[in-house]
């Protein structure tokens, strides 16, 4: 075929029917996909970090893109854009500092804790170990124990 006898109008009409085709499918997929997704109690804290730590990542890489783009041609809705992105960048990554100095902060307290029970416990064992003695405790003691001594007189004459 020689581009005199192409028809452009029956190669875009093709092209928006397969792109409508692929659409409809990857729709349908992505559906599947979100109805199978369950997520347990246990996995919550996992899914939320690994979730957020790839949502930063790809919002930085799309910074990176965006901004080379921006720098080309500056536009102010793009300039904007670029703001936002940054902005809702900056505020995950400050939600994920706050969990990680939150789960610090509770490892150094129960650590603490530990620390408080255990010297606690020392010295309970050592108070049991010492034997409190009054003034009527020593002194029974020392007539219980006492031996009896008969005394001698001798006379002497000097």
């Amino acid at each position: 075929m020689t581009e005199e006898n192409i028809d452009f109008d029956d190669l875009d009409a093709d092209s928006l029917i397969s792109q409508l085709r692929e659409n409809t499918n990857i729709a349908k997929n992505s559906k599947e996909i979100c109805e199978e997704f369950e997520l347990s109690k246990e996995d919550l804290e996992t899914f939320i970090l690994n979730s957020t730590g790839k949502l930063i990542k790809d919002s930085l890489e799309t910074i990176d893109t965006i901004k080379q783009y921006v720098l080309s041609a500056p536009n102010p809705e793009e300039v904007h854009s670029l703001a936002e992105l940054y902005k809702a960048s900056t505020s995950a990554l400050d939600t994920l500092n706050k969990v990680l100095l939150q789960n610090k902060k509770s490892a150094t307290q129960v650590g603490i804790k530990q620390m408080e029970i255990e010297s606690k416990s020392q010295l309970a064992d050592k108070k049991e170990n010492k034997r409190m003695l009054t003034r009527y405790d020593i002194i029974k003691k020392l007539i219980n124990d006492a031996k009896v001594i008969e005394v001698e007189e001798t006379t002497s004459l000097t």
